[in-house]
């Protein structure tokens, strides 16, 4: 850590998820906010380093991953054991610099810097506020930082209903580049072909339940509605349960008939020029940022009710399900619908997540023009 860094960003997470994509983005939109200083990432994976435009102009320092307290609770007291240690790093850190938390492992190891610097926690885990732990957790976090950056409003009320005072609304973005521009003329549908194409984004691990999105596509397909499902994406290298996941997907497919996985994929425009719908089953997702992307190329979506999807979705680019769902006429009326909802107002709805919006919520928030 140098002593001319104005913002330290800090993820400690071995897996490269829409959290590791928006403090990347965050970066980009931190640097050139005050002249002459620079912007620090400790990351633990040096996938997040292609994730930046600003690679130059960001100073990323690699840090080994931490263990997830979620999968060994007793690491968080030895985290917080060791977060005395970090009380040596403010001798390096100017008053003036803000420090970043990305994941709950990196603020409780270097839990003197958040005390002692003005400190923000980018909340993007879906915490169950209904349970203890869930509370107990935000909480916990609330006390440390000066703010929690929180990606949903709903999120942020809950947070204040459990006495969180501190909960800023800060949801993600899109890059405009990417998508936005595309005309609806540039937008090729699959049921050109006679079948309709829809496609899954997003890790392979079970909270994603890419099952529940195969088996609505094998339905589907029963019902006959003439639907093909292409899924992007990779487990956890380091985790036994998304392995094994990952071939029961692969079975899946192969039973299916309807169904392809076909790994990660960096190309998203070829993938969503294409499709017709975009599916996500996630239960209770925190944002979904794959789902802004999709309505960002005018793929209208199918998803499950939660905090991201209930704020994202509006009833003329997409179709909410509840957990009680059932493969009914109703539903496959719905399904159809979505088929045929305009392109246009997909990309109008992404709007709202642009990255100039986000770029100036970013100025905004912390309190200074930027220099560009």
């Amino acid at each position: 850590m140098r002593k001319n860094q104005n913002f330290i960003l800090i993820s400690r997470s071995a897996l490269v998820s829409g959290a590791e994509i928006m403090l990347s983005r965050l970066a980009s939109c931190l640097i050139g906010i005050k002249l002459g200083g620079r912007v620090e990432c400790v990351i633990s994976n040096t996938e997040v380093k292609k994730l930046s435009a600003d690679t130059d102009r960001i100073d990323f320092v690699y840090k080994k991953p931490l263990v997830k307290i979620s999968k060994k609770p007793i690491f968080l007291f030895f985290y917080a054991i060791c977060g005395f240690l970090s009380f040596f790093k403010l001798f390096f850190i100017p008053r003036t610099c803000r420090i970043i938390f990305n994941d709950i492992e990196s603020l409780v190891s270097d839990w003197p810097l958040a005390v002692f610097r003005r400190s923000y926690f980018y909340l993007h885990d879906s915490h169950k506020l209904d349970r203890v732990k869930g509370r107990s957790t935000c909480l916990f976090i609330s006390f440390l930082v000066d703010k929690i950056l929180v990606v949903t409003r709903s999120r942020v009320n809950k947070l204040e209903g459990v006495g969180v005072a501190n909960a800023q609304y800060f949801p993600n973005c899109v890059l405009v580049e990417d998508a936005l521009s595309i005309s609806e003329d540039d937008v090729e549908k699959s049921c050109l072909r006679g079948r309709y194409k829809a496609v899954a984004v997003g890790q392979i691990t079970s909270w994603k339940r890419i099952d529940k999105s195969i088996e609505l596509v094998d339905k589907l397909n029963e019902a006959g509605v003439p639907v093909d499902l292409e899924i992007y994406g990779r487990p956890d290298p380091l985790s036994s349960l998304d392995a094994e996941y990952f071939l029961k997907i692969q079975m899946m497919c192969a039973e299916s008939g309807f169904s392809k996985l076909l790994g990660y994929t960096e190309d998203l425009r070829s993938i969503y020029r294409e499709a017709d719908m975009f599916i996500s089953m996630s239960a209770n997702e925190p944002f979904g940022l794959a789902l802004v992307e999709a309505l960002s190329f005018g793929v209208p979506a199918i998803a499950m009710e939660g905090e991201g999807p209930d704020e994202i979705l509006s009833n003329d680019v997409g179709v909410l399900l509840s957990e009680e769902f059932k493969y009914d006429e109703e539903l496959i009326d719905r399904v159809k619908g979505v088929i045929s909802m305009s392109p246009i107002k997909c990309k109008e709805r992404a709007g709202l997540y642009s990255y100039e919006i986000y770029r100036e919520r970013v100025k905004c928030e912390f309190k200074t023009e930027c220099s560009n």
